[in-house]
């Protein structure tokens, strides 16, 4: 393992440390990523007292399996960018088996406040959610009491929702739906709708469907096809 002293603030003072295993009384430390290496599955860290630590294992989150039955290791590869902030755990009080096993906030990242209630009129949705942001950009939230789900991305163009339950007081409907640059599809007990941005309108039902666009529609049931409700031809 490659160990070296480097203060990463301006004007910083580093405190005082004894020669020989840094590490020697710590069961881990925090640290900021400054290289990704997805050929070993490793980071390089900047450690809260000013090392570099190189060659530091990531955690897999997907069980690491061997079997020789299996042409494949089951596993899952998620590196840390840089930048991240990591809790490094060195469970033989050194830097020799350290692994990345988290990371975590700080009340300083006025960023990411959006996660947390920002008063206490929010505090009991706040409590009982997951809510992530990723990487991308992805607002993910999913309601533990019902499971109700919603995917948004960054720009807000694309909303992804599962409600399993209905919620009037969230005006959450009992559906899956889509909507994408003011496109809309919308699947619940009853059927499918498909709106457009145009407005126009395709509707399926228990015993047909309807077609709307601008001010026609047809609608096609088991035994008739109606247009604009004069029309009627009769199967």
């Amino acid at each position: 393992m490659q160990i070296k002293r480097n203060i990463h603030k301006t004007n910083a003072t580093a405190p005082h440390l004894p020669e020989g295993n840094y590490l020697e009384n710590r069961l881990g430390f925090w640290a900021l990523v400054k290289e990704v290496n997805s050929i070993n599955n490793t980071v390089t860290v900047i450690s809260d007292t000013g090392f570099e630590y190189k060659n530091i294992m990531v955690k897999s989150d997907e069980w690491v399996t061997i079997n020789k039955s299996k042409n494949y290791i089951p596993s899952q590869r998620n590196l840390p960018p840089k930048d991240s902030r990591v809790f490094i755990l060195t469970p033989t009080h050194s830097a020799t088996g350290a692994f990345v096993l988290c990371s975590g906030f700080s009340r300083g990242d006025e960023n990411i406040r959006t996660l947390w209630a920002k008063n206490n009129s929010e505090l009991e949705d706040k409590n009982n959610c997951r809510e992530t942001k990723t990487q991308g950009g992805w607002d993910i939230t999913e309601e533990y009491a019902d499971g109700n789900f919603q995917v948004v991305s960054n720009d807000g163009n694309i909303t992804i929702t599962a409600n399993t339950t209905k919620n009037d007081q969230k005006s959450q409907p009992k559906e899956v739906s889509v909507k994408a640059w003011n496109n809309v599809i919308t699947v619940n007990e009853n059927g499918i709708k498909i709106t457009d941005k145009n407005n126009n309108v395709f509707e399926s039902k228990q015993n047909g469907f309807s077609i709307t666009v601008g001010n026609s529609k047809i609608v096609v049931s088991n035994t008739s096809v109606k247009i604009n409700n004069h029309l009627e031809v009769t199967v």
